[in-house]
């Protein structure tokens, strides 16, 4: 079940892919309007939902999943190296990019409900699906996107894509937040040839000035070859960028 929770203030909406298990009972209890609360590199919504949940959880969480804290029944959102304050439950997974959390300010008005897709993108939604990407259309500032994740051989590849008349943007999740200083220029740099020989891809800077990997297609039917890229060079790239010296 896909639900989605729209932050009023900043207007940007986040897509959490429900487990199965959960979805009945979070489902009964939507809409909910709760504050968003910010903890270090953690977003988090109180909810009414009680959820019995075996095990003792989690201290420790994995990037693109998303959990429930038990004391304040709350749905959490983990975007950096934060780890939770205590044990949480894997409850879902976050469509598309975290990096967009960080937007979110202490006590901003938040809304959870069911998501609908806007029907003016469903083409493209449809064309993710079928390339076995979960797809969705959050709120993304003054526009609405196309938020996708897949898992490739147990990576995650996180993407956000802005459709215009001419064409389609395609954006991966941050790999670093660019710097004009010396060492983070050649780290920059040597990503971008390592994409030189790509048709589609490119080391880029996204509008918040996080250095990500993009694509850009005309048409369409030429999104099969631009993902196929992204998801070989994007784990190169996440590597890379994470141990600069490799």
């Amino acid at each position: 079940m896909l639900i989605e929770i729209v932050d009023k203030a900043q207007g940007y909406s986040y897509i959490v892919d429900l487990d199965d298990g959960v979805s009945s009972t979070f489902a009964a209890k939507l809409p909910l309007r709760a504050p968003l609360r910010v903890w270090k590199e953690e977003v988090y919504i109180e909810t009414p939902v009680e959820l019995t949940l075996r095990g003792p959880g989690t201290i420790r969480v994995e990037l693109g999943r998303v959990y429930y804290w038990r004391p304040g029944r709350a749905l959490c959102m983990f975007y950096g190296v934060s780890e939770p304050y205590t044990s949480v439950h894997p409850i879902g997974r976050f469509v598309g990019p975290l990096n967009y959390l960080a937007v979110v300010e202490e006590g901003d008005e938040g809304e959870v409900k069911p998501h609908r897709p806007v029907d003016e993108l469903s083409e493209v939604v449809a064309a993710f699906r079928r390339l076995g990407y979960t797809a969705a259309t959050p709120l993304n500032g003054d526009v609405i996107a196309v938020a996708a994740t897949k898992y490739a051989s147990g990576f995650r590849i996180p993407l956000i894509a802005f459709v215009e008349d001419y064409g389609i943007h395609i954006e991966t999740e941050a790999l670093y937040k660019h710097s004009h200083d010396q060492a983070s220029l050649a780290t920059t740099y040597a990503l971008k040839r390592l994409v030189e020989v790509s048709r589609y891809v490119r080391v880029d800077l996204n509008e918040d000035g996080y250095v990500v990997a993009t694509a850009v297609i005309e048409k369409l039917d030429e999104l099969p070859r631009a993902l196929n890229e992204l998801e070989a060079l994007y784990p190169v790239l996440r590597e890379r960028a994470l141990s600069p010296g490799l």
